[in-house]
């Protein structure tokens, strides 16, 4: 009886693990994925401020660019990728104070180290 008692609790047991392996690398490659979607579109807000910035746009329209990309790196929460984020997000925030105080070549400068950081971070991603 007692060795019944252990087949039948090792298959239980090796059923749940088949069962939440399986599901966390679905899990693991649809978080891949949108991560890669999200870096995607921070880097498209940097390089709209970029632009903006190149083409004299106004203040509030740079800043929304920025505004959105840190919205949108926000969601990007995988491990070792946060902290490299984390480090690049406080560009964004000085280069929007730059923007808004009129730096607007300092804000300019900040916005490419974050644009090279989220472009590191893309390929880390990857």
């Amino acid at each position: 009886m007692k060795i019944l008692q252990n087949i039948v609790l090792s298959a239980a047991l090796a059923t749940s693990m088949v069962a939440f392996s399986t599901s966390t690398m679905a899990n693991e490659k649809k978080e891949a994925a949108s991560v890669d979607v999200l870096i995607k579109n921070t880097l498209e807000h940097i390089q709209a401020a970029i632009a903006g910035i190149d083409s004299n746009a106004t203040t509030d329209v740079i800043t929304a660019h920025i505004k959105e990309a840190r919205q949108t790196q926000k969601d990007i929460t995988v491990g070792a990728l946060d902290q490299k984020r984390q480090h690049a997000s406080s560009k964004l925030i000085r280069a929007s104070r730059d923007i808004k105080d009129g730096q607007n070549k300092e804000g300019r400068a900040i916005l490419v180290e974050a644009l090279a950081d989220f472009q590191e971070l893309e390929k880390l991603a990857k």
